[in-house]
């Protein structure tokens, strides 16, 4: 654990809140309603502790959110004719959106077991991580979508393009789980991975 207060978290906090509210702005110029949706989440988890509590420690997977900025940190330099923050068929995309997709699903999980004493294990965090990633995958489909056909942008160029970057991501949100527990287990010590193993859910 960490706390807000620790000038690292705070360095990191800035950082986040910076690059994300650039990003919405960039997003909202494109018209792009899911990168919106997207900042709008990582300002909130930024947000979140300081509100709750006035000292208030945050979980060890606070240090993932510099990450959620990178497709933000790209889209801001890239030009997109269509409109949209990054194109969906980009290398660019596949690789940053797992990143920070992933990242934002594992924090939140853990504010959860934190702030909602969900007592969760090392296992089953992971599993409502991927869920959550999973969700937020396929929700680019209708929002694309809806958004090309009220906005009347570009973003979702062909349902071809679309499937293959589902798929893309489908793997990436496996294999970054798998790593992630695996990691997990190789810091931690064996007794606190037991422990972990055994909790309540």
């Amino acid at each position: 654990m960490v706390t807000m207060h620790n000038p690292s978290s705070k360095i990191t906090s800035v950082y986040v809140v910076a690059l994300m509210a650039i990003g919405l702005l960039v997003a909202i110029t494109r018209g792009d309603i899911y990168w919106v949706g997207i900042a709008l989440w990582g300002l909130f988890l930024v947000a979140y502790p300081a509100l709750r509590h006035r000292d208030v420690e945050v979980p060890g997977a606070y240090r993932l959110m510099p990450l959620a900025t990178v497709p933000f940190i790209i889209g801001l330099f890239m030009d997109m004719e269509g409109g949209g923050l990054l194109p969906i068929t980009s290398p660019w995309y596949w690789l940053s959106f797992s990143v920070a997709i992933f990242s934002l699903s594992l924090v939140t999980v853990a504010y959860s077991d934190i702030y909602g004493d969900l007592k969760t294990n090392l296992s089953f965090e992971l599993r409502l991580a991927f869920m959550l990633y999973m969700s937020m995958v396929t929700l680019q489909g209708p929002i694309f979508y809806y958004g090309d056909l009220w906005l009347g942008t570009d973003i979702l160029a062909s349902n071809e393009g679309l499937m293959f970057n589902i798929l893309i991501n489908a793997i990436a949100g496996l294999v970054l789980t798998l790593a992630f527990y695996y990691a997990t287990m190789r810091a931690e010590p064996r007794g606190n991975v037991s422990e972990r193993e055994e909790g309540a859910v």
